[in-house]
Order: structure tokens, then sequence, then C-alpha cells
């Protein structure tokens, strides 16, 4: 991962936080797929796919493709299958998109 990504996903990890998530892990990979936040609030398990620029004119959430979320939906079943330990009640999928590396929209159970 490059550092501006990382910045991204430290932004997301504290909004996270600061909204009562409890971050499980982060950068989750199986073969060519990768979950960048795993976690966890209200016993809903969430896999968050991080997107960033610091430009004001882009709109990263849209980098966040159909493909993309596949992978990290795959990705987010073989997690379930290998961390049986985590008791949970339902999964979601998420994006969260940061522009100017300070305006977050965080968009939740995102459908494919």
């Amino acid at each position: 991962m490059n550092s501006l990504g990382k910045k991204f996903e430290d932004i997301a990890c504290n909004y996270l936080k600061s909204k009562k998530y409890k971050i499980l892990t982060r950068n989750f990979s199986v073969k060519n797929a990768e979950i960048d936040i795993i976690a966890l609030k209200n016993n809903v398990l969430v896999f968050v796919e991080v997107k960033g620029s610091d430009k004001s004119y882009t709109k990263p959430y849209e980098k966040a493709t159909s493909e993309k979320m596949r992978k990290v939906s795959y990705c987010g079943d073989y997690y379930i299958k290998t961390h049986t330990d985590i008791e949970f009640e339902e999964v979601r999928l998420d994006v969260i998109s940061i522009t100017n590396g300070k305006d977050i929209e965080h968009y939740e159970g995102i459908r494919l």
C-alpha cells in the first residue's frame, strides 16, 4: 500500500472509531482480494472499502466498482469462515469516500 492509501485508511479508521465501531483488522487479504477495514458495531460485521483523493473535483467512491466490491465480498466470506470466534448477527459492505483528505462520506450497505 502506498502512503496516500494508508493516510486515507487512517482517516477512515479514526472516523469509524468516533462512531463507536470496533476495528477488528486492517488490510485483510486472500488471493487477489483485500478488505481495507473490518469492523464491528451493534452485532454487525462491516467490511469497509476506503477510497480517497486529495483533489476536490473527484468522487473517490466512484472507484469502488461492482467488480471491486465483489472481491471485497469474496474476501469477507473467507474472513467469516476463518474467524469463527467472532459473534455477529449481520454482515454489511460499506464504502468510505474521503475527499481533500478530510471530507468523509460513509455509504452503508452497498449492494452488489
